[in-house]
């Protein structure tokens, strides 16, 4: 069995030190939750396209990866961002990231979801990333 850890809740030093926690603990990889702020914090990480090389070499090296990447607002929020998930599925493209999570809190109105979600699922579909909805909020 695969296990995997969230890095919402962790505050690490840098995308090498998650690495090194990943595997002194056994796990087979972890989730990068908020890729923006993973970019920002890390100048060693994955999503950093001058590293990503050496990074995948940090995951390689002890056998782990990135089981997907969480968009940090809900979609129907007002925080929710066509342009900001699409850059996640780029992201994703460029880690090898095969999942992007993404979540709503209430019941949707389906027009503003299919507008906050149709560029990133185009974008998807031509680089064979798959968006998850995660079962929470109005869908638990």
């Amino acid at each position: 069995m695969k296990l995997v850890f969230s890095t919402e809740h962790g505050r690490r030093s840098s995308f090498l030190r998650t690495c090194e926690i990943a595997h002194e603990y056994g796990y087979k990889g972890f989730e990068i939750y908020n890729a923006l702020e993973e970019k920002k914090l890390h100048a060693d990480s994955v999503l950093r396209s001058e590293v990503s090389a050496d990074a995948k070499r940090k995951l390689r090296n002890r056998d782990l990866q990135i089981a997907a990447i969480t968009y940090p607002e809900a979609l129907d929020s007002e925080a929710a961002n066509p342009k900001t998930l699409v850059q996640y599925v780029d992201f994703a493209a460029n880690a090898g990231v095969d999942y992007i999570v993404v979540s709503i809190n209430n019941q949707p109105d389906i027009f503003k979801l299919k507008q906050v979600l149709a560029p990133a699922i185009a974008k998807a579909e031509n680089t064979g990333i798959e968006i998850l909805l995660e079962t929470k909020g109005y869908l638990a």
